[in-house]
């Protein structure tokens, strides 16, 4: 299975290349703008056209702390062209998938929890999922922010334990690149650095026989 995976788009849409799988891990909305009845439009007018035109055989997402208009219209993420996760799961081609948006606490933004509440949703997360798609990082991996870790220390638990092939996430988009907890392949696949500039091409990923590799650039 090819699998393209972004997140933290903040407006921007970048070109997806052919994939089985696309994944789209959070912060589909622009950062400097946060009233919903505007997101809601550019998620109508503007992301589901985008979305519906990649070139791929399946795509699942999430919402991230950026998309307010998720936590107050789920429905309307639910009805793009996409299977939407929400502390829930779907099969493609046989690949048991799990998605959840929460993080710790960051600004007044959508989707926070503290950790024992954290905690609690990570343990829905199913034994055998095969690829899990968060907006949050494991804490210290693909989670820093400046000088802060923000990752969150029981989703790295759930993951030693869980053990999946895959899991993508982004939020924190310093820490975008590849990382390693015991089986699982772990990538933050941040589209757009710190300052929000669009800086890191979708990540393609390769899932072949449970597991998962990072596919080498494309030569241009």
């Amino acid at each position: 299975m090819r699998i393209v995976a972004l997140a933290d788009l903040h407006g921007h849409l970048p070109v997806v290349p052919p994939c089985d799988l696309l994944i789209v891990a959070g912060d589909l909305c622009a950062a400097d703008d946060h009233d919903v009845t505007e997101q809601e439009r550019w998620l109508g007018a503007t992301f589901a056209p985008w979305l519906a035109a990649t070139p791929a055989r399946h795509r699942v997402g999430l919402a991230g702390n950026h998309d307010l208009v998720a936590e107050r219209r789920p429905d309307l993420l639910a009805a793009l062209p996409w299977a939407y996760l929400c502390d829930s799961g779907v099969t493609v081609d046989g690949v048991d998938i799990w998605g959840s948006p929460w993080q710790t606490p960051w600004d007044d933004l959508a989707f926070n929890l503290d950790e024992p509440a954290l905690s609690a949703r990570w343990d829905e997360i199913p034994p055998g999922t095969s690829i899990l798609v968060t907006h949050a990082p494991p804490h210290g991996l693909g989670d820093r922010v400046g000088s802060l870790r923000v990752g969150s220390p029981s989703l790295r638990r759930r993951v030693t334990e869980v053990a999946p092939a895959l899991h993508v996430f982004g939020h924190a988009h310093e820490g975008h690149g590849v990382y390693h907890l015991g089986a699982s392949l772990l990538v933050n696949v941040a589209v757009t650095d710190a300052t929000y500039r669009p800086v890191n091409p979708p990540t393609v990923i390769e899932l072949l026989d449970g597991r998962a590799a990072v596919a080498p650039p494309a030569v241009t």
